[in-house]
This record gives C-alpha cells, structure tokens and sequence, in this order.
C-alpha cells in the first residue's frame, strides 16, 4: 500500500490532504442546518434518580437553569417543553434535550448529564454527537453549585452557536 502512495507525486498529495483532512475554514464558520430559520427554542429535560422527589426537584432546577444560561444572545424564544408536549415536534422548534442521571456519593448526588439539540427535521438538521458527557456533585442540600453551573455552562457553549465554543481544559490523566 505504501509503495502505491510513494507513486503520487508530492504536489499531488497536498490537495489531497487538504481534502481530507477536515472542513475548510469558510465550512467550518457555517452555522449547522439545525439552527438555520429557527423560531423557537424548547428545553426538555429528563433525570434519573433514586428518589422521587429529588428527580423532580433535580429535574425543574436543571431546566431552568440550561433555560437561563441558553438566554443571552438566543435567535428566538427559548421555554420549557415538558415531557410529552407534542411542541417539541413543531416546526422551527429545537429542542436541547437534558439527559442527566443522579447517583448518591458521599456528601452529595454525582449528577452526570448530556446535551443534545433535537429538531424534528430532515436528516441533515440532526446532530449525531453533540457536546461531551459532563458530571458534578452536587452537595447534600440538593441545591444547583457552582460546579454544575460550569459544567453545564460549558455543555452549552460547545451546543449553542450564539454562546460560542469555548474550550474546556483536558483531563490529566496524572490527576494533577
């Protein structure tokens, strides 16, 4: 395989990588279809927990919470779509769907969570990975911190195109 590619010539190789190595900048600053002639912004959101009342609590809490850190700068109305409101079908509406799941840690509930904006569009609106997993504990008072405020913070910012992509800072895997 290597002795077909020593074959090409080297100029021929350069638009070749440049083909394929990614999106070229003027793509790359494109904003994604899912966001293109929006009217409305849903946010529905669903906990897995243990207790029942802390699902709920949780739940509440977490949507208005992506709802107000979504806010500033938005294309169009964001509300909270509760679960089974056929609104999350009409069109020109994209839905961030809020996955999280709480466990019990000692001191608190490790809340870990996902964000994925949904349209019920074409294909080409969906979005197959959206921003990475993110997790935080939460104290023994329930109450939203400061550490899951960042997290989803930054959830939002690598989902929203008016929030920017901001970067978060990569896991060391010495734990320093």
């Amino acid at each position: 395989m290597l002795g077909g590619l020593a074959r090409i010539a080297p100029k021929a190789i350069l638009p070749l990588a440049a083909a394929g190595a990614g999106v070229s900048p003027a793509a790359a600053a494109t904003p994604l279809q899912i966001w293109q002639d929006v009217s409305r912004i849903g946010v529905q959101c669903v906990v897995a927990a243990a207790q029942s009342d802390l699902r709920q609590a949780l739940q509440a809490s977490i949507c208005d919470r992506v709802r107000s850190l979504a806010m500033p700068g938005a294309p169009a109305p964001l509300d909270i779509i509760p679960i089974g409101d056929p609104a999350i079908l009409a069109p020109g509406t994209v839905t961030l769907l809020v996955h999280a799941s709480a466990e019990p840690v000692p001191g608190g509930q490790l809340v870990a969570f996902t964000i994925r904006p949904f349209r019920a569009a074409a294909e080409q609106t969906t979005v197959l990975y959206g921003a990475a997993p993110r997790a935080a504990t939460l104290q023994n008072s329930g109450a939203l911190n400061e550490a899951l405020d960042a997290a989803l913070g930054t959830a939002l910012s690598e989902t929203l195109p008016w929030l920017g992509r901001r970067r978060s800072r990569p896991l060391d895997p010495a734990g320093s």
